[in-house]
């Protein structure tokens, strides 16, 4: 009974703490700088836009890349359609890991007669790598992006 005679001073205690903690979170986020939005937002858009339709031309059967790993001979073979002339394509081959990025390699694009290009990935670490290749055919520019594993 000498507990029900204190409560309203329980019930002030609580309702200062649920005040205080309100005040707080409201002066912290007040205070918290958020960046949703970038200052330039404008041109990184048109530099976003023009990566999609890199991407959606590399799409196309026409310029359709073919990427593929040998495991028994760890190799990466990346294939490029044949009616292109190896010669007028230029460009680089990002091998991007996530989980560490002091491992990232930039090989530059040379393709050979067979249309082809070959990687060796006897150094690389086994996990998820992430191919990016960008390339060009002229004043038409390519992405094709792949996730491998490597093992």
């Amino acid at each position: 009974m000498k507990i029900l005679k204190f409560w309203p001073l329980g019930l002030s205690i609580a309702l200062s703490i649920f005040i205080s903690l309100l005040i707080i979170f409201v002066l912290y986020s007040h205070y918290h700088r958020v960046d949703l939005v970038n200052a330039d937002y404008y041109e990184q858009g048109n530099v976003y836009q023009q990566q999609i339709d890199r991407i959606n031309l590399g799409q196309q059967n026409v310029y359709r890349l073919l990427v593929e790993y040998n495991r028994r001979d760890r190799v990466l073979k990346v294939n490029f359609p044949k009616d292109l002339e190896p010669r007028s394509i230029s460009g680089t081959i990002l091998m991007f890991r996530p989980a560490d990025a002091g491992q990232d390699q930039k090989v530059p694009l040379m393709v050979g007669s067979n249309h082809q290009q070959t990687i060796d990935v006897h150094t690389m670490s086994n996990g998820l790598w992430r191919i990016k290749i960008s390339w060009q055919k002229n004043e038409l520019r390519f992405y094709y992006e792949e996730k491998i594993i490597i093992d």
